[in-house]
């Protein structure tokens, strides 16, 4: 075995694991230096912060609001549907997530958030599907602000958001070695 760290297998990377790093071998990333530098196709632009009045279809954005309405549904077939409805200068905006019930139970009546995701218009309404979510604190919003996201090359069975940890996680760990 190497003295180097970066050579460290990638399954010792918090978050990995041997599941994901049988996974992660698919990518070829085999090692720390491997998922380092297994750079991301794109990136998600989050950051710009929009009002509600100022959206446009299909538009990538980020909005802040006050959650004023929660709602969840049973639909055909054992599916669910549950929305937030979030409220800014008069102006409304509904987020969106096909089942998984559990996400209401992360909001509140009242509470500052912002939404991160596509927009769409349907029936005069703006709506977000899964948007990101972000909750913000009475002090926040002079700072409030979307993110850059990336979006790395996957494989079946590894999700974005997994890519995303495991990065974070090796970039905080060794990324001083590079």
């Amino acid at each position: 075995m190497s003295d180097d760290p970066l050579l460290t297998p990638v399954q010792f990377v918090k978050g990995v694991g041997p599941d994901r790093a049988e996974l992660l071998q698919k990518l070829e990333i085999r090692t720390v230096e491997d998922l380092l530098w297994h750079l991301p196709r794109d990136l998600l632009d989050l950051s710009e912060v929009r009002a509600i009045p100022d959206l446009k279809e299909d538009d990538s954005v980020s909005v802040y609001g006050v959650v004023v309405d929660l709602d969840g549904k049973h639909l055909s077939r054992g599916r669910t549907l549950s929305a937030v409805l979030l409220e800014s200068d008069g102006a409304y905006l509904k987020g969106l997530w096909f089942n998984q019930p559990w996400v209401l139970k992360r909001f509140q009546h009242g509470q500052k958030v912002l939404f991160s995701g596509k927009v769409k218009k349907k029936s005069g309404r703006w709506e977000m599907s899964h948007p990101r979510y972000q909750f913000l604190e009475e002090d926040d919003e002079g700072a409030i602000r979307g993110e850059v996201l990336p979006r790395y090359p996957l494989t079946e069975g590894l999700r974005m958001h997994e890519m995303r940890r495991m990065t974070r996680s090796a970039v905080n760990e060794y990324g001083e070695q590079i």
